[in-house]
Parts: C-alpha cells; sequence; structure tokens
C-alpha cells in the first residue's frame, strides 16, 4: 500500500511539472528506510527514496540513538551528491528531522 501511494505520489509530482529531486540512505543509516518514507510522504513534496545512490540528488544519514537519551533521539546528515555536509538536524521526533531536511532543500509541505 505505501509503495502504491509513494507511486501516486511520484505521479503526481511529475505530472505537475515539479522537478523531483532524489534521496539515498547512507550506508551507515540505522534507520529502517521504511520509516524515512512514511516521514517524508508526511512532510516533503517533490522528494522520492531512492536505493540507487548513483541516482541521488542528496545522501541521508539517518541515526537513532539511544532512547534513554531524551534529548536527541535522531540524527539526520544530509551530504550533496558529491558528499559534501549541507546541514544536520538533532530531533527527539523523527517527523522533526525530517521536516528540517525537507525545509533545507526546498521540499517542505
Amino acid at each position: 500500500m505505501k509503495i502504491i501511494l509513494g507511486c501516486i505520489v511520484l505521479i503526481t509530482s511529475l505530472a505537475w511539472g515539479q522537478d523531483v529531486k532524489r534521496i539515498a540512505l547512507t550506508p551507515t543509516s540505522s534507520v529502517p528506510s521504511a520509516t524515512i518514507f512514511t516521514e517524508i510522504g508526511k512532510h516533503c513534496s517533490g522528494l522520492v527514496l531512492t536505493m540507487d545512490a548513483s541516482k541521488a540528488d542528496y545522501l541521508l544519514e539517518a541515526v537513532g540513538n539511544d532512547p534513554r537519551n531524551h534529548r536527541h533521539n535522531f540524527e539526520l546528515t544530509l551530504f550533496e551528491s558529491n558528499g559534501d555536509v549541507l546541514t544536520q538536524s538533532r530531533t527527539a521526533l523523527l517527523g522533526n528531522a525530517i521536516k528540517d531536511i525537507c525545509r533545507t532543500i526546498g521540499r517542505a509541505k
């Protein structure tokens, strides 16, 4: 169902002429791609999660920390495709970190 929803979002974005940006998770990410996909769908527009890093415009390292660390459970670092760091976000909620990432690349809903 989520895959179908993702396809609908992608097709709708293409139909409206919005250029789609692709983001791939780095191998060091510890947050499951399905969880990232869900949050991107909630908080971003025109952003597609891909497994092919060579086709990605951005790379995302998403690390979930020890839940006993109540201040910052998630640390996300966004890289340009050439490896340069664009931004980093530490938040207790993954959704808030994803919002920060979307704002950085101009894809916030």
